[in-house]
């Protein structure tokens, strides 16, 4: 029976590349494990797992040998397996080709591999529908995917890009009203979702102001909000909806605080409840603010970057500096958050200062090599408040209003929120000057004439009205690009050998794209988004320089 798996290629994609250039997916696990294909049974394979691993708890490495025995044992020619793509935020997927294979001479990170062939690397993860994307958030480095008929839509996804599964996560289905929402809420309780699960109920991908301010009218007017507030954080942030006067969860394990506590033996710590003597949860919670006189957000927060993503390490501050160092090792970070006895954050340690401490101390512990100074940022504080610390240090913590920890946000998030903000502007200026440079086949009258032919033309308005200096392509606003190329005189006059509806189609979505870009709200632009700038970019630069002589457009 065939079957879907998802592998990862590195924590932090590493192995990326040289899995799509050879052919292959890999488990990149340290260790010297040898090849896992002249182990006997998993058990046999879980004993050399806790040999290569003595200080790690029994779950973990039972946890593990799971993983690599799905890649050894389990998986079978003709399967699917997916690779998300950390590098670019896109997926591959592909089909396993052949049987286990130790690759004995490549460094630890390749050595247990499986050949591939991906038949598809580049798709954006927006195109795979909720429930089957969620899936794909699995902290696990292998795992199968075996609900929500994965193989199926799979195949479909790898063939022809398009996902026959539904727009929505199994537990959301048939809520597609706030009506709905606040019907749910009433019946079970809070709801779990995320902002874009939520957003999705007022046909919104993005958080402008005025998409803001309806859904604020719009909760207050059923009692409802959310908790964290569904403005902060990243897109994909999971958030709570819940009555305004039920009392907030405190859950440390899948609420807001969401992270894992390693006490000194390596197991995960229960964490802080917050609960009272009666079982019931303290209000510690930040509550969406559904008022809407409320301003509207001005800049990005530090809680914007904060990803559903990233798992935050904690370990306790009478904990050991071998623990510390084992779970640093395990997970590929270079800090730890450290919390007391009550869950808040107390600050953080790093290999830097577990050497420092090595130098003072004979058998330091987790106190002993805290990192100087306060890393701590609210989830509201503004992020360039917090860049200089960031790039000085590589990371700053994230609180809640409680003290607990919220997440990490690192030198590396905020450059690729920069980039992400960044490229759209640079696209959009080298597709405007490409416009103008076009259109410099038309004189100032030729401009006034398309012009007068649309109604709506501020060129034509103002021409109208005598208040119309010498026109040049400069003077044009994006719109009138639209309506200047939809003229098939003016088209013909630019000689460009590429399909008119096609181009027009995308200038019409560039259009709308730079007004989002133009008005300021915290989510970047979507995977189709930059898809549809790239494109009109491709169009314009083809049709530029193949141009027939003498058409003007050079």
């Amino acid at each position: 029976m065939q079957r879907a798996w998802m592998v990862r290629a590195g924590r932090d994609g590493e192995w990326e590349q040289d899995a799509l250039r050879d052919g292959m997916v890999v488990a990149a696990w340290p260790g010297h494990l040898g090849d896992l294909g002249l182990y006997r049974n998993r058990d046999a394979l879980h004993q050399a797992v806790a040999d290569a691993y003595p200080r790690t708890d029994v779950v973990r490495t039972r946890n593990w040998t799971g993983q690599l025995w799905k890649l050894a044992d389990e998986m079978s020619e003709g399967d699917w397996v997916v690779l998300p793509l950390k590098s670019t935020k896109q997926v591959a997927i592909g089909r396993v080709t052949g049987p286990y294979a130790f690759r004995k001479e490549e460094p630890e990170g390749l050595q247990h591999t499986r050949p591939v062939e991906w038949l598809r690397t580049d798709l954006p993860r927006e195109d795979i529908k909720p429930d089957l994307r969620n899936m794909l958030g699995s902290l696990l480095t292998i795992c199968e995917l075996s609900r929500f008929d994965a193989v199926g839509r799979l195949g479909r996804l790898a063939t022809d890009g398009v996902d026959p599964g539904t727009d929505k996560p199994e537990e959301l289905r048939g809520i597609d009203t706030v009506a709905d929402l606040a019907k749910e809420v009433e019946a079970k309780g809070p709801v779990p979702m995320t902002i874009r699960d939520l957003l999705a109920l007022w046909d919104a991908g993005s958080r402008n102001s005025a998409v803001v301010d309806r859904m604020r009218a719009d909760l207050a007017g059923y009692g409802l909000s959310t908790a964290p507030p569904f403005t902060d954080g990243s897109i994909d942030t999971p958030i709570r909806v819940l009555s305004i006067g039920a009392a907030p969860e405190t859950d440390a394990t899948g609420g807001e605080t969401a992270f894992h506590l390693i006490t000194g033996g390596g197991e995960p710590a229960a964490g802080n409840t917050s609960e009272t003597t009666d079982g019931a949860p303290e209000e510690t919670e930040e509550i969406e603010d559904t008022d809407t006189a409320t301003a509207p957000e001005i800049g990005l927060r530090i809680s914007h970057l904060l990803s559903a993503e990233h798992e935050l390490l904690s370990i306790a501050l009478d904990g050991d500096v071998i623990t510390a160092q084992t779970t640093m090792l395990d997970s590929g970070y270079d800090q730890l958050a450290v919390v007391d006895d009550n869950g808040s954050l107390v600050g953080s340690i790093s290999w830097r200062s577990i050497g420092r401490a090595r130098i003072s101390y004979d058998q330091p512990t987790v106190a002993d090599a805290l990192e100087d100074g306060d890393r701590r940022a609210g989830r509201k504080d503004e992020l360039l408040g917090w860049i200089d610390d960031i790039v000085k240090t590589g990371y700053v913590f994230v609180v809640n209003a409680d003290g607990t920890p919220a997440g990490i946000v690192t030198a590396a998030d905020v450059s690729e929120r920069f980039g992400e903000d960044l490229r759209p502007t640079v696209v959009l200026e080298e597709i405007e000057r490409r416009l103008r440079r076009a259109l410099t086949v038309f004189s100032a009258e030729d401009l006034y004439h398309y012009a007068k032919q649309y109604k709506r033309s501020t060129i034509a308005d103002k021409k109208r009205r005598g208040q119309l200096r010498p026109l040049s392509p400069d003077d044009l606003v994006f719109g009138e690009y639209y309506n200047l190329l939809e003229n098939d005189e003016a088209w013909e006059r630019l000689g460009w050998r590429i399909s008119q509806q096609i181009l027009l189609a995308r200038l019409d979505e560039v259009r709308k794209i730079r007004n989002s870009v133009a008005h300021y709200h915290p989510d970047p632009l979507s995977a189709k988004q930059i898809k549809s700038l790239d494109g009109l970019r491709s169009m314009l630069r083809a049709a530029h320089s193949d141009a027939r002589p003498g058409g003007g457009a050079g």
